[in-house]
Order: C-alpha cells, then sequence, then structure tokens
C-alpha cells in the first residue's frame, strides 16, 4: 500500500494532546477536552465540511484529558450521546461518568447529564481504553492511577440501561497491566488491544478478548513487527485493515511510522494476521506525534493535534491510502474510455508511482522527440493515482494524441477539470514516419498548456474556497446576530407586560394599602371622633376578644412556666436523693480504706521490730521463749545459707577445672594431642608439637617451613 498525505495548519481550535474524538453519523468529529500549554481543556470542538466550530452546551464536566469518548446512537429516536469515563486534570485521576445528549443532527442543546457515583464503581483512571458493544454496553480494559502508582489489566462493563458497573471474570492470556495503548472492535464481537506501557516496559503485541465468551488470546502477527509504542493511534479503515500511526517508543522516542494490520476477518479463531507498512508518496514525513486522535470520515483519513519533540502539534493531517496499483482503497476508480486510434497520456506523476510490466510510463518531463511513445499494435493499460489510462491499437502510418489532466484531490474537482480540459484537446494527424520532432513540440506545447489551466483551477479553487469560507463564517454571524435580536426582541416584549401588568395592579394595592393603614389607625383608637355607631360596637368587640386571647395565651404560658419549675425541683430532689447515697457509700468506702491503712502501718511496725531483731537489736525486750526461737531461726538461715556457699563453690570449682582441661588441650601437641608442646622450631619459631614428634618432622606443620634446628623448653 502507498500513503499521500497533506498538512493544515489554518483554522484551527487550540492545540492539545490526550483529547478524544468520536466520529459523527454524517461524516463530522466531535473533540473533547484534552491537555493544553497551560491548563487542560473541557470544550467541544466540532470538525464538519472542512468547518471548525466550537459548540455550546449546558453544565460541562470538569477540564480533563487521558479520558475515554464512546459514542451511542438510537437510529429509532435519532438522539445520540457520548459516555466520558475517568480522565485526569491532577495526579489523582477522575472516576466519574459524564454522558453528553444531543439529536443526531447536531440540532438543538447539547446537555451533559452527571451520574452519581454508585457502591460498585471501579477505581478512577487514566490512559484506558473504552467501545461500544452491542449499543448498551461499555467495555472499558486498563489505564492507570497515578495516585496509587497502578496499571491495569480487568474488564470494567458499565451497562447504560441500568446505570451500573460490573467488573467481568475473564479467562485465557490475560495482558498485562498496561495504558496508553489502543482498541478497536471487529465484527462486533471480538475486541483487540495492541501496544502500551506499563511504567517499565514498551509492548508491541497484539491481544484479542471474544466478547460473547470473555476469552482472551494472544495474536501471533506475520510480517514486521511494528516498535513497541504507547500513546498511538488505531483507525479502522476497512473492515479487515486498521491503520496505526505514531505513539512514543523506547527512550522516549517520539514515532511518526504507520503500520497496517490485515485481518481474517472470516477467520479470526485460525486465519493469519498480518503486519504491512506502507510506501508514503513524499519526500517528508508527517512530524512525530504521541496522543493525538485519528479519524476516518468521507473516505479520508483525519489525523489532529498530539505532542511530539517537546512541543504541542497545531495542524491537521489529512491522509489518503492506495493498494499497490495506485487504487484509491476507499472508493472506485475514476475511468476515461478514449475514442477508438487514440493514445492517452497523463500529465507528470512521481517516479514511485508502482506501475506493472504491462504499463505505458509517461516521462515526468515535456515530451520532446526522443521521449516519444511508439505504442504497439496490442492494447496496454497504464494506472496513474486515480485514473485508468487505455491505448488502444492504432494505424501504422498515423497518431492522433489526446492530453487530458487527472491527479486531483477529490472526485468533484477531478470532473470538474476533465470537463474543462476536454474543451481544449488538441488533435493533430502527423505522419508518424517523416515528422517526429512535429510529434515532441505538440507534446511540449500541449504540456505547458495544461499546466498553465491547471495552476490556474487551481488558484480559481482556493480562492472559492476561501470566499465559501468567509460567507459560511459570514452566515454563521448573522445567525448569530438573528438569535440574539430575537432573544432581545422577547426580553423587550416580556417587560412591556410586566410593566403594563404592574400598572394595572398598583391602584388596587394603594387602594386596599389606605383601608389597611385606617383600620390600624382605629385599632389604635386614633382618629374615631367621627365613626358611627356599628364602628364602635365592631371595635370594642375586637378589642374585647383580642383582650380574651392575651389572657388565654398568658394563663397557658403561666401554666407552662409553673410546671417547668415543677419539674426542675423534682429534678433537683432526685439529684440530692442521689447525691447523698453516693457520698454514704464513699464514705464507707474511706472507711475501709483507712482501717486498711492501720493495718498496713501495724504490719510494717512489726516487720521493723523483727528486722531489728534478727540483727540484735532491741532484744532485752523479748521473752526467753521469743529469744529461743529467733535463735533457731537464725540456725536455720546459716545452714541455708551455708549450703547454698558451698554449691556456689562447687560450680565455681568446675568451671575452672573445665577451663584447665581446654588450656591443657589447647597446649598438648598439634601431632600426637598427647604431649605438651615444648619444642621451639627455627627458624620459624613456632611452637606447636612435642620432643617426640620433632624427631620426626622435617617440616613445620604450621608454615610448612623446613626445620633447621630446634630447642626444648622446660616448664
Amino acid at each position: 500500500m502507498r500513503i499521500d498525505w497533506k498538512k493544515v495548519t489554518i483554522g484551527l481550535p487550540e492545540s492539545r494532546w490526550g483529547h478524544t474524538s468520536v466520529n459523527l453519523s454524517d461524516n463530522g468529529i466531535l473533540i473533547f477536552g484534552g491537555n493544553g500549554s497551560v491548563n487542560p481543556y473541557n470544550d467541544i470542538q466540532l470538525f464538519r465540511n472542512g468547518q471548525w466550530s466550537t459548540i455550546e452546551s449546558t453544565n460541562p464536566p470538569l477540564s480533563r484529558y487521558g479520558h475515554s469518548a464512546t459514542l451511542f446512537h438510537n437510529s429509532s429516536t435519532q438522539q445520540s450521546q457520548i459516555v466520558i469515563y475517568g480522565g485526569r486534570a491532577t495526579s489523582k485521576p477522575f472516576s466519574d461518568i459524564k454522558i453528553l445528549q444531543f439529536n443526531s443532527n447536531l440540532k438543538g442543546t447539547f446537555i451533559w447529564k452527571q451520574l452519581s457515583k454508585s457502591s460498585n464503581s471501579p477505581d478512577g483512571r487514566a490512559g484506558h481504553t473504552a467501545i461500544a458493544w452491542k449499543q448498551k454496553d461499555l467495555v472499558v480494559f486498563g489505564g492507570y492511577n497515578n495516585h496509587k502508582s497502578k496499571y491495569y489489566n480487568n474488564v470494567q462493563i458499565f451497562h447504560l440501561e441500568t446505570l451500573e458497573w460490573k467488573q467481568h471474570a475473564c479467562e485465557g492470556a490475560v495482558p498485562s497491566g498496561r495504558a496508553t495503548h489502543s482498541t478497536f472492535l471487529i465484527n462486533e464481537q471480538y475486541m483487540f488491544v495492541f501496544g502500551g506501557f506499563d511504567g517499565k516496559k514498551y509492548y508491541n503485541d497484539l491481544y484479542c478478548l471474544d466478547l460473547e465468551r470473555f476469552m482472551w488470546r494472544k495474536i501471533d502477527v506475520k510480517g514486521v513487527l511494528p516498535k513497541a509504542r504507547s500513546g498511538h493511534s488505531a483507525t479502522l479503515i476497512q473492515p479487515d485493515k486498521v491503520l496505526i500511526f505514531g505513539g512514543c517508543g523506547s527512550d522516549s522516542e517520539f514515532l511518526n511510522d504507520i503500520h497496517i494490520l490485515h485481518i481474517p476477518i472470516g477467520n479470526i479463531g485460525n486465519g493469519d494476521f498480518r503486519w504491512e507498512q506502507p510506501h508514503i508518496n513524499s519526500a517528508s514525513l508527517p512530524s512525530p506525534r504521541f496522543k493525538h486522535t485519528t479519524n476516518l470520515i468521507d473516505n479520508r483519513i483525519y489525523i489532529f493535534s498530539g505532542t511530539g519533540q517537546g512541543t504541542l502539534l497545531n495542524d491537521l493531517l489529512i491522509l489518503d491510502v492506495y493498494d499497490d496499483n495506485g487504487n484509491s482503497i476507499f472508493r472506485p476508480l475514476l475511468s476515461s474510455t478514449p475514442s477508438n486510434n487514440t493514445l492517452s497520456t497523463s500529465l507528470p506523476i512521481p517516479t514511485s508511482t508502482p506501475l506493472s510490466s504491462s504499463t505505458s510510463i509517461i516521462s515526468s518531463s515535456p515530451l520532446t522527440s526522443s521521449s516519444s511513445v511508439i505504442p504497439s499494435p496490442t492494447t496496454t493499460t497504464s494506472i496513474i493515482s486515480n485514473t485508468i489510462i487505455s491505448t488502444p491499437s492504432i494505424s501504422n502510418t498515423t497518431t492522433t494524441t489526446t492530453t487530458t489532466t487527472t491527479t486531483t484531490s477529490s472526485p468533484k474537482s477531478t470532473q470538474n477539470i476533465n470537463k474543462k480540459n476536454s474543451s481544449k484537446i488538441s488533435l493533430q494527424v502527423i505522419p508518424t514516419a517523416s515528422k517526429q520532432s512535429s510529434l515532441g513540440s505538440l507534446g511540449n506545447e500541449l504540456y505547458r498548456k495544461d499546466i498553465d489551466e491547471l495552476a490556474n483551477i487551481i488558484n480559481n479553487t482556493t480562492q472559492s474556497v476561501q470566499l465559501k469560507k468567509i460567507e459560511d463564517k459570514l452566515k454563521m454571524e448573522q445567525k448569530s446576530k438573528h438569535n440574539l435580536e430575537e432573544k432581545l426582541s422577547k426580553a423587550n416584549m416580556q417587560i412591556s407586560q410586566l410593566t403594563d401588568k404592574i400598572e394595572q395592579e398598583l391602584p388596587k394595592t394603594k387602594n386596599e394599602l389606605a383601608i389597611l393603614q385606617l383600620q390600624l389607625s382605629h385599632m389604635n383608637s386614633n382618629d374615631i371622633d367621627n365613626l358611627p355607631m356599628e364602628s364602635y360596637e365592631s371595635l370594642e368587640d375586637i378589642h374585647i376578644q383580642s383582650l380574651i386571647k392575651l389572657r388565654s395565651k398568658r394563663m397557658e404560658r403561666s401554666s407552662k412556666h409553673s410546671n417547668e419549675i415543677q419539674s426542675l425541683t423534682d429534678r433537683l430532689g432526685d439529684c440530692q436523693s442521689s447525691m447523698g447515697s453516693k457520698l454514704e457509700y464513699l464514705t464507707s468506702q474511706l472507711k475501709e480504706i483507712q482501717e486498711k491503712n492501720n493495718q498496713l502501718e501495724l504490719e510494717n511496725k512489726r516487720l521493723l521490730a523483727r528486722n531489728q531483731q534478727l540483727q540484735g537489736l532491741n532484744l532485752d525486750l523479748l521473752e526467753f521463749q521469743d529469744i529461743l526461737s529467733l535463735e533457731d531461726q537464725l540456725s536455720q538461715s546459716i545452714r541455708k545459707i551455708s549450703q547454698f556457699k558451698d554449691q556456689l563453690y562447687l560450680k565455681q570449682m568446675n568451671l575452672l577445672r573445665r577451663e584447665k582441661e581446654q588450656l591443657q588441650e589447647q597446649s598438648n601437641c598439634i601431632v600426637c594431642a598427647i604431649n605438651p608442646a615444648n619444642v621451639v622450631l627455627l627458624p620459624c619459631r613456632h611452637s606447636s608439637i612435642c620432643s617426640n614428634c620433632s624427631n620426626k618432622l622435617s617440616t613445620c606443620p604450621l608454615c610448612r617451613a623446613t626445620i633447621q634446628n630446634q630447642i626444648e623448653r622446660f616448664t
């Protein structure tokens, strides 16, 4: 496969990384959140029809990045909702669920719905992935929690109908915990996980989870494996092809390579998975990036923002993918069917465009006499970019040349260019044998004309696109102004209605206020001189009833106070009786303690006197029998002390005997271990053998030195 790409850098929202993007049903992209150069974002950006716009919403969630965003669509009600889970703005990740609800036609308001945290909610995480399964379940895998220094490898499922979480147990070859990996769903049953990072190691392995059985399997993929990476993107560009782009690898190396995974969708269990690295038809490559987003809309791949090499990337990459024959993998070929006896050629193409052996190659330089193509009698076909160029058979005497431009950025513009150039077709019949140079001149002239016309078309197209952008922006501003004017008109109308209502009610309110003030004055016995008799009687009745009510309230309050005083008196009596009983108990306890103290003092005096008697003091106070008893006790104590002393002497003698034996053993001859060592060997001066053994040895048993002489010592 081969890839063409271009970069757009104007009219974009603020650069960011760690954001999320969702494909809408009308070929639009909705982007939420991300981390900027200063703070994270919580805005909603919409890309549709080549234009960016900001979506206003009610009750937006907190700013975050590293979250997941998953689209759920109800085709019957034409309602859509995007489920936002997790992410972070500080070291502690979020664990909340936010749901953005809106109409699928993007009309009306965008409303955020916040769900309360349930008891079985999983830990907060960031860098995880989430997919929509059967349009009713959110399947979450992986992620990390900086606050707990933990990477996850469990599968969490959030049910949109019950709004409850469930951790599903899985079997098989479960992948290790990781984050910033990629996930994609195949055949609405198989969830694939590629790459990621676990805090120490980057991965380039591929795992598959069967969501019907919740069985994991590690996939062996043929071809050249991509580098291990995280923070990359994975985009399903065809039912059996996934495009991997960018990421960050080992040694913090930012990547910009592209790989395509071929999936055997008809035989997931036993088919062959294969990696392919396509060729990029450009002298330069896209900027390396990390934590960007990639979407496939309108048969093109859009890559937005991200970070790389320490900078935020504020750009939008647009990719077109072609097969090995130069055909777009997304849309059918645009073919031209020339008339008989004509030769169709194209404008210059890059020399790297793949052509088969039967393809007629048109040089990228202007046609000259030496580069003219002399066709063969048979028909051949050349495939250049998105156009099939056919060369039918011609006669041997004449050649008719038709030049048509075919390289363009979209099918619509291709049709316009072909239509315009069809009026500029130059036909000239030239004898083949005699006027080869004229054919070359004609080719040069046609080439220059087509180049000039193509440049004019591109300039006009660019200007028309810019004018359309300005007109769209002006229409949006006019629409916004019109909406504001309508709101202001409605507000003025409401103010006018309220003013009229107030003016109508004001005289009535003033009359009621005057009547109430007059009644109050009469109640205070003011201005009652000219009142009729009925008014006097009415006022008297009112005062009498008020007096009765006041007396009744006073009696109730007095009775209530009396009851409260009686209750307090009763409580005081109960407290006094309770305190009296407690005081009696404490008094009895104190007496017992004093008696015990007196007994201890007497016992202490007795023990002191006994001690003095044992020391031979105050013996004149004792009776004869007491003295005899004391003498017996002392005799027994002396015998016990003497026995204990003898035991200590015996232990010390045994200890000394053992030490003496050990010393004797150490001083015995090391050869016979019987006789004492009494010979000094020369010249080493070691004394470790006896005189008997020294006569039998020629070397010292300790240092192996030759014995030259020996001296016997006596003890």
